[in-house]
């Protein structure tokens, strides 16, 4: 006899057999699944058993999947509406017949991913090396921190050791006003994901100071 698992709204059924003919329920009515698994146990070896499916008012089965002895199968209803397990050949041993749906299409599939991606990548974190460098900053220009930037850079840390309470101004331009930029503390510091073709610029907001640049590549 089947059953049903009624927490559940997936189609499943777990039924015994011991002869040839159609198991539990003659049709079942889908909805919506797209795979089902049939697993078969404690069956002759020549034990077969087809899964056929058919449409709504449609007459006829057609064999949708072969299990022959004891085996565990997926096989895809996405485009049927009904089914039915027919044990066409019985060999002597009583069998069990569980059948559960799926409404992923993913079931024992691996997952195929195509197309094509353009554009410039960098890993990011210490992939080859890194250069630590201390630079000396007034307030008279703007300075590049630092003055050749790490081949491959990946990041970019810059903290403020001046010690004397001046601040450090960041921008990405020697071009603006000596007052404009991202203030670093006196012991504050700035990170940033950059790559060495980005020249960071900085310069003291009055004063003089001294900054420590960290590259990562």
């Amino acid at each position: 006899m089947a059953t049903r698992h009624p927490h559940d709204t997936r189609f499943h059924i777990s039924s015994g057999f011991n002869a040839t003919g159609i198991v539990a329920d003659n049709p079942f009515t889908l909805h919506g699944e797209a795979k089902l698994r049939v697993s078969v146990t404690g069956a002759g070896a020549a034990n077969v058993l087809k899964v056929q499916a058919r449409l709504f008012d449609a007459s006829a089965f057609t064999d949708v999947l072969t299990v022959t002895g004891n085996a565990s199968e997926v096989v895809d209803i996405s485009t049927w509406d009904q089914v039915r397990f027919n044990i066409t050949t019985y060999d002597s041993s009583p069998g069990s017949l569980i059948v559960s749906g799926f409404y992923s299409s993913s079931i024992d599939e691996p997952v195929s991913i195509t197309g094509a991606v353009t554009g410039s990548f960098s890993p990011s974190g210490l992939t080859i090396g890194g250069l630590v460098t201390h630079v000396v900053l007034t307030s008279a220009a703007w300075t590049p921190l630092p003055s050749s930037a790490l081949a491959n850079r990946n990041s970019l840390t810059v903290q403020n050791i001046s010690g004397n309470g001046n601040v450090v101004l960041w921008n990405y331009s020697n071009s603006v006003p000596s007052t404009e930029g991202f203030r670093i503390e006196d012991g504050g510091f700035k990170s940033v994901a950059i790559r060495d073709t980005i020249i960071v610029y900085a310069r003291m907001l009055s004063g003089s100071g001294e900054v420590v640049v960290d590259e990562v590549a």
